[in-house]
């Protein structure tokens, strides 16, 4: 009897387990609220003073999160205009996008242009535990500035801003694509 139990309790775990994997087809919405995000002093290209490093916030900004496989390795997070490709690892999820954006920009006197280079670096991980999704955006972006006159001071600068999320697994939803 009690042989019978423990694999009754082994088949109800698996098959818990196995419903909370997200499978090529399926797509899940969760919906998040972001904590205050938190800067690195190289998102300033000065001392920013008081007036910005002593503001703070309890105000929640929400955002919803899409999750779908493209097959039982890659994973894809949707988010406002984006999709980030990622990994899982059991309810441990990691996405991760880059994006460079050079700019030309010729020197008005005539002389050499400068190459203006930023380079944005997006990783999400997060957690995904029956209905509850939490984890942390962490943004990364990095700039250059080669030749010329019209390069900033300072050239190269790095700026981090990392938000915290939570929230939950939204029922019942229909994806709505005009074609």
């Amino acid at each position: 009897m009690l042989l019978r139990k423990s694999c009754m309790g082994l088949v109800g775990l698996t098959a818990l387990v196995a419903s909370c994997q997200i499978k090529p087809g399926e797509y899940r919405v969760y919906r998040v609220a972001n904590e205050d995000t938190v800067e690195s002093t190289g998102c300033y290209p000065s001392d920013p003073g008081e007036d910005i490093t002593g503001d703070s916030t309890t105000v929640r900004v929400g955002q919803t999160f899409g999750i779908f496989a493209a097959d039982s390795d890659v994973y894809f997070l949707d988010f406002e205009m984006a999709s980030l490709a990622g990994s899982r690892d059991g309810k441990d999820y990691s996405f991760s996008g880059e994006t460079v954006d050079v700019m030309i920009l010729p020197d008005p006197a005539g002389g050499a242009e400068s190459r203006f280079t930023s380079t944005s670096i997006l990783d999400v991980n997060l957690t995904i535990d029956g209905k509850k999704i939490s984890g942390t955006s962490v943004l990364e972006v990095t700039t250059s500035c080669t030749g010329g006159a019209q390069c900033p001071d300072p050239a190269n600068t790095t700026c981090t801003t990392t938000t915290n999320f939570q929230g939950s697994e939204v029922k019942d939803v229909e994806l709505e694509h005009g074609v």
